[in-house]
């Protein structure tokens, strides 16, 4: 008799801890573009936005993000960035440090909004970001 018990007793206790596990997976939404300041290009500027995953890994480390070899702009886990560039060729990269600024992503734009996905890859001492280009439309 107390063996049944013991096997419900576990049941009900699995069923539970499984639901708090499946609980705490439950993504939560990216930030949209909407929640961050409008961005209205001046003449002969294009658009960049730049979406950081939200992860675990590497969640206190701040994103920089680089224009030309020039910091532009910063962004934390999962948060969406977006600025003005200049029409043009340009390399852009996201790390941590600039002792290792990630690797380049070059672009031109003339008159456009490029939209890019940023995930985290940790390294020894530093974090880069691995930049993947989801987007390019025309304003």
């Amino acid at each position: 008799m107390k063996r049944k018990n013991l096997k419900g007793f576990v049941a009900v206790l699995l069923t539970l801890l499984a639901g708090i596990i499946l609980a705490g997976c439950a993504s939560t939404p990216a930030e949209t573009e909407a929640a961050g300041p409008v961005i209205t290009p001046g003449p002969n500027e294009s658009i960049v936005v730049i979406q950081r995953k939200k992860t675990m890994a590497g969640a206190a480390i701040t994103m920089k993000v680089w224009v030309d070899d020039v910091e532009t702009a910063s962004a934390k886990n999962g948060q969406v960035i977006s600025f003005a560039i200049t029409d043009g060729d340009h390399v852009i990269q996201a790390g941590s440090s600039n002792v290792d600024k990630g690797e380049a992503v070059f672009i031109s734009m003339q008159g456009e909004r490029i939209t890019l996905f940023a995930e985290p890859k940790m390294g020894a001492f530093a974090a880069r970001f691995s930049l993947t280009q989801t987007g390019k439309y025309k304003l």
